[in-house]
């Protein structure tokens, strides 16, 4: 885990308390946190969204590090994206247009709605395309994989559901 503290960026070991495998998310802890001064704001459930916020049209922040940026030299430096929440669903999921790269798993989005940066969902993917090259006969030579700039997200709601079920294991 990475944490902004009084001394500086630190890098705190982790491990992970409860995993959801048909969700895809788990919960870490580390016992080191008590040992030292983070910085920042509490983030409890009361910032969870309960899904009102989720709606088509409606802008978010997706905070990561995709493609791997933002940690190098040991410093945290996510990268903030700017989306709309593109498909709301009766499912567990819901889609954004808004790139979502390698490395965006599990970065929070955040509703810039009337419920100012609620957390509305995890992002958990996004919905690949493809571009189909054909050779000078017209037949298919190749087939090659593109971001289609739709993010997959996990809704809050639904973990926020799991963190009862965290504290039986």
């Amino acid at each position: 885990m990475g944490f902004d503290t009084t001394a500086g960026y630190k890098r705190i070991p982790a491990r992970p308390f409860f995993i959801s495998t048909n969700l895809d998310f788990a919960f870490i802890e580390s016992e080191l946190t008590n040992q030292i001064a983070i910085q920042g704001w509490h983030f409890g459930t009361d910032h969870f969204d309960d899904g009102r916020s989720i709606v088509e049209g409606r802008g978010v922040l997706i905070v990561g590090y995709p493609l791997e940026l933002g940690t190098e030299q040991n410093r945290n430096l996510p990268v903030v994206r700017f989306g709309m929440v593109a498909q709301q669903t009766p499912t567990t999921q819901f889609l954004v247009d808004g790139i979502a790269s390698h490395g965006n798993s599990g970065s929070p989005v955040v509703s810039l709605g009337p419920r100012e940066f609620r957390l509305i969902g995890m992002t958990i993917g996004n919905k690949p395309d493809q571009i189909t090259l054909f050779n000078e006969m017209g037949g298919i030579s190749a087939f090659l994989p593109y971001n289609s700039g739709l993010a997959v997200v996990l809704k809050s709601s639904v973990i926020l559901e799991a963190i009862p079920a965290s504290y039986k294991q």
